[in-house]
């Protein structure tokens, strides 16, 4: 027999991580959209490699990322500041938080390439 680490059906209503945030499973969300978004993330998203701040000296990674959020507020770590650019589409379809009446939650996103 073989167990499972995740429950068989998600249930967006748990939170997965209730003494640290809030993490909700929202299960598979665009399957079928997922080929044309990954494509527009790949092609349009303006990907930045991260920097880093080690013993003083700034280091460029090989990671690629881009910050986004409801607002173009600064994110901060490890000595270096970032800017989070406001969602636009499709990438503002990856909000599974929408609450009903339309009301959302800010949900910032940090995208890894």
């Amino acid at each position: 027999m073989t167990l499972s680490l995740f429950e068989d059906a998600a249930d967006p209503q748990i939170n997965l991580l209730p003494c640290d945030g809030v993490v909700n499973d929202h299960g598979t969300v665009f399957a079928a959209e997922a080929d044309t978004i990954l494509a527009w993330l790949l092609a349009e998203v303006p990907w930045q490699h991260d920097e880093v701040q080690l013993y003083g000296k700034r280091i460029v990674t090989a990671r690629r990322i881009a910050w986004y959020g409801d607002e173009a507020f600064d994110y901060r770590y490890s000595g270096v500041n970032h800017r989070a650019r406001l969602w636009a589409h499709p990438a503002d379809v990856a909000r599974p938080g929408e609450r009903p009446g339309g009301e959302s939650p800010s949900i910032p996103c940090l995208l890894n390439r």
